[in-house]
């Protein structure tokens, strides 16, 4: 998937006002952007609040625009786009601000927002001026059939269907988002909380709402500020015991915090390099807090993340105590952590079916870098066996008493998370 913004710019000159593109040059949303021009749609006219719609396979970019070349009414525009930076055709009008509620200060519509649900599709845009208390939010509704280009394919809501209440005033411009279990819907806009005083704090606002039976959105009414709202549904208790590479936040480091890696980076996550988020040639606690802040998530337990070359994390299940090394001298035990919905209660090799990697011999190289990325792992299939809760490496047949202490996310990303058994430890002796 191609990951982009969308920017519109003007000069002094409002009725320049256009859309662009801006994408990317890595997977970090904090890094540079590379400029992709101008979206220009047949007649290129005056455009702001675009975004972008995939329906059945096929790109379509709605945004608000002036109808001609002087300012005064905004509609809603569709047109179809080749790829994310591309119209490929001439816009349709879909919608225009025809009802009394539409059209307070100026006759607008203007902040289209896609919202699906169940295989249903609505637009919610924004209604009126936005300087005024009656700012509010319609609706367009996807008949089912037709083509989305034409207007007789939508219906509009005959009323506003989030307008203002008691204080909160101004209602517009909303983004949906989901409960981190899935099983709520959420609802972000801005408003004024103080009618009387209102353009100078406008607020950002959030709250649940519910769908009615013929499947629109119900999003009730502003809740007063000075109301408390539950968490969303599934945030996670900020009191939790704290798991290294969770990067979900359910408790476990499994296959789900390699997809949430992979969604926040735009690439697949491998071990090694690839795991690399700040560049520094491990992948180590500084990844972790890299993606955590992505996350915003807060860090319960740097220590549990420190350095990997340097440190064992999380012990959980595996031999209570540490082997020596070559010289006689005590070593940090290394771990098995068992997470995910395969993994048993108590950490059995003979029986635990799903564990089929193992580790391979560690390089004769020093450094931790070389070592990091040299971390492989051998389907047992091939000769790697495990027994006596020890991984045994496949080509040489002796136990790995001490792996080198790769993070949950290295761990993870390397496949083991298929499996629901994770891989902790400290470093391993020096060996020919």
């Amino acid at each position: 998937a191609v990951r982009y913004g969308m920017a519109a710019a003007a000069n002094n000159d409002n009725s320049t006002h256009r859309m662009y593109v801006l994408e990317p040059d890595n997977p970090n949303p904090m890094g540079s952007y590379a400029f992709k021009g101008q979206l220009t749609p047949t007649p290129d006219r005056w455009a702001i609040d675009g975004t972008v719609l995939q329906w059945n396979g096929q790109l379509y970019f709605i945004w608000s625009g002036w109808p001609g070349t002087t300012d005064g009414q905004q509609n809603l525009y569709i047109a179809e786009m080749s790829n994310p930076w591309t119209i490929s055709g001439s816009r349709t009008l879909i919608s225009t601000p025809t009802h009394s509620w539409e059209r307070h200060g100026l006759p607008i519509n203007e902040g289209p927002q896609v919202l699906m649900r169940d295989g249903r599709l609505h637009i919610i845009y924004s209604a009126s001026g936005y300087w005024t208390h009656q700012y509010a939010l319609g609706r367009l509704t996807y008949k089912g059939s037709g083509s989305l280009l034409s207007a007789s394919s939508w219906t509009k809501a005959p009323s506003p269907v989030f307008m203002q209440s008691g204080e909160i005033v101004g209602t517009g411009h909303a983004s949906f988002t989901e409960s981190p279990d899935g099983t709520q819907s959420w609802i972000v806009y801005h408003a004024h909380h103080d009618k009387n005083n209102w353009q100078d704090n406008r607020d950002i606002l959030i709250q649940p709402f519910t769908w009615f039976a013929d499947g629109t959105p119900n999003f009730g009414v502003p809740i007063p500020k000075t109301t408390p709202i539950e968490t969303p549904s599934g945030t996670p208790d900020p009191n939790r015991a704290f798991v290294a590479g969770d990067y979900d936040a359910n408790g476990a480091v499994n296959q789900a915090d390699r997809s949430v890696l992979a969604a926040q980076w735009g690439e697949t996550v491998f071990p090694g390099i690839g795991s690399d988020g700040s560049s520094n040639g491990l992948v180590d606690g500084s990844d972790f807090l890299m993606w955590q802040r992505q996350l915003g998530q807060t860090a319960l337990a740097v220590t549990a993340v420190a350095a990997a070359s340097e440190a064992p994390l999380n012990a959980v299940e595996g031999p209570a105590d540490g082997p020596a090394d070559g010289g006689g001298a005590s070593m940090s035990p290394w771990r098995l952590e068992l997470a995910g919905p395969t993994a048993p209660a108590a950490w059995d090799a003979d029986r635990h079916e799903a564990v089929d990697e193992a580790m391979s011999n560690w390089p004769a190289a020093d450094s931790p870098q070389s070592r990091q990325r040299r971390v492989l792992y051998e389907p047992r299939s091939t000769g790697g066996e495990a027994s006596s809760g020890r991984v045994r490496p496949a080509a040489s047949g002796r136990p790995v008493d001490h792996l080198y202490g790769i993070d949950a996310a290295l761990a993870a990303a390397g496949g083991l998370a298929d499996s629901g058994v994770v891989l902790y430890g400290s470093r391993p002796p020096h060996e020919p």
